[in-house]
């Protein structure tokens, strides 16, 4: 048996999973006297927030825009204390994204007032509603949203003060959180307006997050990290290694130990599927919710509120994920999310016929391939089952499915978007929501976890991080967090660190870097 050397006067904490949940818990923590160690089964940190190597090229598969990018704006000191600040340079765009129909463009500014012009142009008989749009993101764009760790860090008194006037700001836009994207889209006459609303994010999300997105973007708080998804997250892993934290890699954890003491089940270590075990006076799960619950805890312990909010709330659509190494570039206006494709011919991928798929172009990052060449990624949801079975019946049926998908992609781009684009590919690299699962163990290749749809409103936006009955043990991570995303997860793992410090009456440091 292994366990942590500790101080005398320091406590151990195991840390599951090192994403961005894990790395943000083990800095916080080891910076307020604890003895940490991760344990993450990949050879590289960050979980979802990662890139990877083919030949020349870096593909990316997650950071397009990350909250906290602006100096004063929620989330920026939290990147700050994680060491982000030091070592990354973001860029702001100018455009969100760009609608492609079969006759023509429409552009989604990040300025409102840009935005609300080009929506007229197309869509004049929408004119009234596209008038309260556009000044909802304006009065969005006022609204500061309070950091949760300064908010619980106030006495009783203050704290009442403070959510008064928070809520006074944002009465006005509240409406909207009880909205879906694709109801709200309804109220346009406009077919192109319709598809644009529906599809800012997700149908189902929100409109409450499309507004505080574009609100975001328009302050210029939510900017890209150049260098990509892996180096961002190397950044923390930096932090928290220079902080004095330990993490052992390609090392799954199989088994949370549960001991009774003083009557009380104790989460008292872990077992990892070497077998050897290793005890700590906490153990924190920053890894897959399910698997945590399901796999590491043996089903024995869970809270009826995440119960509720896991089975009622839909999951992110997993994605069949398409990067392509290019000579040349594309000359696509740089933009945060790409350009959102409507066919105008049907198009079958995997078991559905595509209504819209994103692509989108990173030639705006110089860290990511090659002076004179580029990356092109293609984003389109999918269905995590027609995979697995698919799978299970055999890997060349697999693999061929696979292939078929990425040619049928790649031919409509050449033939309607990016003429010649075949001949100037030198590298693929094809994806499907069980590479999420093989890599990072994320339940049903969901990367973000649970959407944030107005349902929210009956689970609770922010949920349980212990369980019921047992002792020493938290949960971290998207799967609590409802909306999931770089900031949420990292911004998980420092408010759990929050609650063992209080646990143990002890003061949390922040603002250290």
């Amino acid at each position: 048996m292994n366990s942590i050397k500790n101080h005398p006067q320091k406590k151990s904490v195991i840390i599951i999973g090192g994403g961005l949940a894990g790395l943000s818990a083990g800095v916080y923590l080891q910076k307020n006297g604890y003895s940490t160690q991760i344990f993450e089964m990949h050879s590289l940190p960050g979980g979802q927030c990662t890139s990877w190597k083919r030949g020349s090229f870096t593909f990316d598969g997650c950071a397009h825009w990350v909250i906290g990018s602006r100096e004063g704006e929620i989330f920026y000191d939290m990147w700050k204390d994680l060491g982000v600040m030091r070592s990354t340079r973001f860029l702001d765009h100018d455009i969100y994204g760009i609608f492609s129909f079969p006759d023509g463009d429409v552009t989604v500014y990040t300025d409102a007032e840009r935005l609300r012009q080009e929506f007229l142009k197309i869509a004049p008989e929408d004119a009234e509603e596209i008038e309260v749009f556009t000044r909802a993101i304006k009065a969005t764009a006022g609204i500061h949203l309070p950091d949760s760790l300064v908010m619980l860090e106030k006495n009783p008194v203050s704290r009442f003060f403070a959510n008064m006037v928070f809520m006074v700001k944002i009465l006005p836009v509240m409406k909207w959180a009880k909205v879906k994207s694709r109801d709200y889209a309804k109220k346009f006459r406009n077919h192109k307006m319709r598809a644009i609303i529906s599809n800012l994010f997700l149908p189902d999300f929100s409109m409450m997050f499309n507004l505080f997105t574009l609100a975001w973007l328009r302050n210029k708080n939510a900017g890209y990290p150049l260098g990509g998804s892996l180096e961002f997250s190397r950044s923390i892993e930096k932090e928290y290694l220079a902080a004095g934290g330990q993490i052992h890699y390609k090392q799954k954890v199989e088994k949370i130990l549960v001991e009774n003491i003083g009557g009380k089940d104790t989460a008292t270590g872990i077992q990892t599927a070497k077998g050897k075990t290793h005890r700590a006076d906490y153990v924190i799960s920053a890894a897959d919710g399910h698997f945590t619950i399901e796999n590491l805890l043996e089903n024995r312990f869970h809270h009826p509120r995440l119960k509720k909010a896991w089975d009622k709330l839909p999951l992110f659509p997993p994605l069949f994920y398409i990067s392509l190494g290019i000579k040349g570039t594309l000359e696509d206006p740089k933009s945060v999310s790409g350009r959102s494709i409507v066919p105008d011919e049907p198009i079958r991928i995997a078991d559905r016929v595509l209504d819209y798929f994103l692509v989108h172009t990173m030639d705006y990052d110089p860290h990511l391939a090659p002076k004179g060449k580029s990356i092109l990624s293609i984003m389109i949801n999918t269905d995590y089952d027609y995979w697995e079975s698919l799978y299970q019946k055999g890997k060349k049926e697999y693999e061929k499915a696979k292939e078929k998908g990425a040619k049928t992609i790649i031919d409509y781009l050449d033939k309607k978007i990016y003429p010649g684009l075949k001949k100037r590919i030198e590298k693929t690299d094809i994806a499907t929501p069980l590479t999420w699962v093989h890599y990072t163990g994320v339940h049903r290749g969901a990367y973000e976890g649970i959407q944030l749809t107005p349902d929210i409103f009956e689970t609770g936006f922010s949920l349980p991080r212990q369980l019921k009955n047992l002792e020493n043990f938290y949960l971290a991570g998207q799967w609590i967090e409802p909306g999931g995303g770089m900031p949420v997860a990292a911004n998980s793992g420092r408010m759990t660190a929050f609650f063992i410090c209080k646990k143990d009456k002890k003061k949390f440091q922040h603002g250290f870097s």
